[in-house]
């Protein structure tokens, strides 16, 4: 629980610890050295209590602050908050310390970049991101976060909507320097098979034990009949070299005739990821570069990260790049480039995944199959690395069932021109179901159209049925959501306008409506259209197959949440 001395050292809040709080009147007992102080919601509040007291853990000092909120007090946001002076465009080290008991919803700490003046700065909102709820024991939360470029105050807010008791101690905020990593170089040289849903990067390196393939120690997969499956190489060479790869048909072992298809091969491309993720927001113009204010939600790095796999043409092929903008290409494009004529460029000490995939037939016969892959150095066709696999066709058939699951496709806008998007959906879809999954919907919506005056809905089917029907029928999907007009709200909100019509009474955000009563207005125009598509679906048996999704992350810990959520 004890903070490093050099987060004590540089710690800006120093009365974080509330040490300095009086424990009957919640002022400060001497002056603290930024002539700031902390500061509360009303103390007397029906069902809230707040107090400072000695938690008994030595780390901890004398003092910490516990928040008691009672199920009868009214459900909005309070607590504590203490305003920090902060250096624009910083790094900083956060933290502090918690520990719960509530039945219900999380707490974490949230901050406010605020102005000179006071108020919002441009990184507006942010917060640790380790939420902690139910009962717990004291545990001491960590973060780091950089400020924005007008920012002039950091504000925490100990506050919730929660109730419960939470207690706080040793909160802290620290100036930071990002360390960047530096490169190793040198390690085993050669190919190494590396499980397929590991991730290789640049500076993958393997221990004297690891064993690189040859033919004592060949790559190897299985896999079922009508099935793909995937081999993963990582290549580490001690010298810049450009190679021309090679492969033939596998051949099952003992047999002159039997052999599988030539595998498809890929190299793995690497994209930057200048700071890890998280759902950072920016309004700033799409012209002007963006710079993340809050603290990662994620546990990444910066740095270049394996993802995309870009197809090796082993009989060459074609790229629709032009060579002209090669002194501006990312790493995917040189790859592409170069993968149009069977080639990849390997740089010194760095280590580069290739992908070999593999398809069976239900056909196929069972059995052990090698093949091999080989590199051949472009400048000198003498120099060759062979890398030897063997493949385990096993004797089933792999079902041939699809998985239920829906994997969604997000890809919202035509950043390729007009109706690009829809066509890039369907060649995922395709993919997809290839591989036995779902994609979310099957790419089409029907084209509904209201009479307010009748109050009836009609609807145009044609390119829906049309998708629908391949997308189910043709390629075997088995799950998909409904159009996304059904769905309804998230992240806490109230429900959106359906053909006009409102869910409660006023205007938006309905305060003071109950959210436990939808206007009959605003369920009629729903239901009525639902009954519309939903007798469809039935007609065409896909009503099985497709999932009402009404609300994403709806936050159902906030009571109007859930009286929402049983109205609709």
């Amino acid at each position: 629980m004890k903070l490093p001395s050099f987060l004590i050292e540089r710690n800006l809040l120093k009365d974080g610890d509330f040490e300095n709080v009086d424990p009957e009147t919640f002022e400060e007992t001497s002056k603290n050295p930024d002539g700031a102080a902390w500061t509360h919601d009303d103390p007397n509040e029906k069902g809230v209590r707040y107090s400072i007291f000695d938690s008994g853990i030595d780390a901890l000092g004398k003092k910490s602050l516990r928040v008691e909120v009672s199920e009868d007090a009214e459900p909005r946001w309070r607590g504590w908050r203490r305003r920090v002076k902060v250096e624009p465009n910083r790094g900083y080290a956060i933290g502090y310390a918690i520990k719960t008991d509530t039945a219900s919803g999380s707490y974490d700490l949230h901050m406010h970049w605020r102005k000179a003046d006071g108020e919002l700065s441009s990184g507006r909102f942010a917060s640790l991101g380790k939420p902690v709820g139910g009962k717990t024991d004291w545990s001491l939360k960590t973060g780091a976060l950089r400020s924005a470029s007008d920012a002039e105050y950091l504000e925490f807010h100990l506050t919730n909507t929660n109730s419960g008791t939470v207690e706080y101690d040793s909160l802290f905020i620290a100036p930071i320097e990002y360390a960047e990593p530096v490169e190793f170089f040198g390690g085993r040289t050669g190919a190494f098979q590396v499980p397929a849903v590991a991730k290789v990067f640049t500076n993958t390196t393997f221990a004297e034990s690891a064993k690189p393939t040859d033919d004592k120690n060949p790559a190897t997969c299985a896999l079922a009949l009508d099935e793909e499956e995937t081999l993963q190489l990582a290549l580490r060479f001690d010298a810049d070299s450009t190679w021309r790869l090679k492969a033939a048909e596998p051949r099952l072992r003992g047999s002159k005739t039997a052999k599988l298809a030539t595998p498809d091969v890929f190299a793995v491309g690497l994209v930057l990821v200048d700071y890890p993720t998280n759902y950072y927001q920016d309004k700033t113009p799409r012209t002007t570069r963006k710079f993340p204010k809050g603290s990662p939600g994620c546990d990444g790095w910066i740095g270049y990260w394996p993802d995309p796999l870009i197809p090796i043409e082993l009989n060459g092929g074609s790229c629709a790049l032009d060579p002209k903008g090669k002194a501006l290409w990312n790493d995917s494009q040189r790859l592409a480039s170069d993968g149009a004529n069977d080639l990849l460029e390997l740089k010194k000490d760095e280590t580069r995944a290739v992908w070999l995939k593999f398809k069976t037939t239900p056909e196929t016969k069972p059995g052990v199959y090698e093949g091999k892959l080989t590199l051949v150095d472009a400048s000198d066709s003498s120099k060759k690395v062979v890398i030897p696999y063997t493949v385990d066709v096993l004797d089933f058939v792999a079902p041939p069932t699809k998985v239920a699951g829906i994997y969604d496709a997000r890809i919202k806008e035509d950043y390729f021109g007009q109706g690009a998007y829809v066509e890039k959906l369907r060649k995922i879809a395709d993919r997809l179901l290839e591989r036995k999954l779902s994609p979310d919907h099957p790419v089409a919506d029907p084209v509904f159209t209201y009479d307010r005056a009748t109050g009836e809905f009609t609807a145009d089917f044609t390119e829906y049925d049309k998708q629908a029907s391949r997308y189910f029928d043709e390629l075997g999907g088995k799950a998909a959501y409904f159009p996304g007009e059904f769905y309804l709200f998230g992240w806490g909100v109230p429900p959106k306008v359906v053909n006009g019509e409102n869910p409660y009474p006023g205007e938006y955000p309905y305060e003071g409506a109950d959210r436990s009563q939808l206007r009959p207005e605003y369920k009629k125009v729903y239901q009525a259209k639902l009954k519309l598509f939903w007798d469809h679906l039935k007609e065409k048996g896909w009503a099985d197959k497709c999932v009402l999704y009404i609300s994403d992350e709806p936050f159902y810990s906030m009571p109007e949440i859930l009286a929402q959520m049983k109205a609709l």
